[in-house]
Parts: C-alpha cells; sequence; structure tokens
C-alpha cells in the first residue's frame, strides 16, 4: 500500500518543483564533494533523475535530465563557463544526456502497468464472477 502510494503520479504543482529541488540538492552535493571526486561529475545526478523519474509523473526525469545537462556544463572545462570545449568532455555530456533520457523513458514505461490492473479492476469483477466476493 505505501509504495503503491508512493510511486503514483503526484500532480505537477509537486512534481515539477520537486523534480527542480532534487536536482538543486544534487549540484550542492557535487558541489561539496567536488574536490574528492574532479572525473566526471554526473553520480550525483544520475540519482536525481532515477528519483524523480521514479516518484513523479510523466516529465519529471526528462526535466531533471534537461536541468542536470545544464548545470553540469558548469564543472566541464573551462570551469563555472556553460561553454564545453573539449570533445570527449562533449561525447561525456551527450552521453549522460542520452543516458538520463533512456533511463526517464524506462521509468515512464514501467510506471504504466503500476496504474493498469486499478483502472480495469471494475472490469474484471463483471467478466469474472469469482471477483465479485473481494
Amino acid at each position: 500500500m505505501f509504495f503503491s502510494h508512493l510511486f503514483r503520479g503526484h500532480p505537477r504543482s509537486i512534481a515539477y518543483p520537486s523534480t527542480i529541488l532534487l536536482v538543486a540538492i544534487a549540484f550542492a552535493v557535487e558541489r561539496w564533494a567536488w574536490s574528492q571526486l574532479q572525473i566526471y561529475p554526473f553520480f550525483f545526478f544520475y540519482l536525481a533523475i532515477i528519483i524523480s523519474g521514479a516518484l513523479f509523473i510523466h516529465g519529471s526525469g526528462y526535466l531533471a535530465t534537461a536541468l542536470s545537462a545544464g548545470l553540469l556544463t558548469l564543472f566541464l572545462p573551462p570551469i563555472g563557463s556553460i561553454e564545453v570545449t573539449e570533445p570527449r568532455d562533449r561525447f561525456a555530456l551527450a552521453m549522460f544526456v542520452a543516458v538520463g533520457l533512456g533511463l526517464s523513458a524506462l521509468l515512464d514505461q514501467l510506471r504504466k502497468p503500476c496504474g493498469e490492473p486499478r483502472r480495469r479492476w471494475p472490469v474484471l469483477r463483471r467478466r469474472w464472477p469469482v471477483l465479485r466476493r473481494r
């Protein structure tokens, strides 16, 4: 019961601000951990994409991917600029966006079967007399 309530689609008025908050938290944690990680700063942003895609409505994962990609440009050389000059950094950013969009699409597809039985329950009860007792 708890998980079905947790993973139901929240309204946009909750989902999108919460997604922005998750990406902001990922950005803050990444800034704090930057001195130790300094490889590619994607780790915490992937968590924001996965959490927002799993908990909120359809567009939340995509919004998290777009916001994360925009903020990631600040970590790539030249640091502090939104311009990404190195080809390997451009490729890494493109792969991040591709994986983020893929994760968002996958989480959207996984969400659909969760709500399907609840919508079909009245039809099944009419067709199957055994289910009428429940």
